[in-house]
């Protein structure tokens, strides 16, 4: 079965949509799905992307970190 809906965001205003498809064209609407998106029209402002606290290198090394401690617990329990 194809899907022939799904949510996301604008990719212009970030505002949360949903997309549907009819007749094999794909439409935006608004999240609640019932009236047509109006790109940049909500009154509701998109939600601000989460700025880190940390560098990429500290990122990337706790990342690195969160990768260790994942194998170790893996290993852990094979033995």
């Amino acid at each position: 079965m194809t899907q022939t809906q799904y949510a996301k965001a604008c990719n212009k205003c970030g505002q949360p949509i949903l997309m549907k498809q009819s007749g094999g064209k794909w439409a935006a609407y608004e999240a609640d799905g019932l009236n047509s998106h109006a790109c940049g029209q909500n009154s509701k402002p998109a939600p601000a992307k989460p700025t880190s606290i940390f560098t990429a290198e500290q990122e990337t090394e706790i990342k690195r970190l969160a990768v260790e401690a994942f194998r170790a617990k893996i290993m852990e329990a094979k033995n």
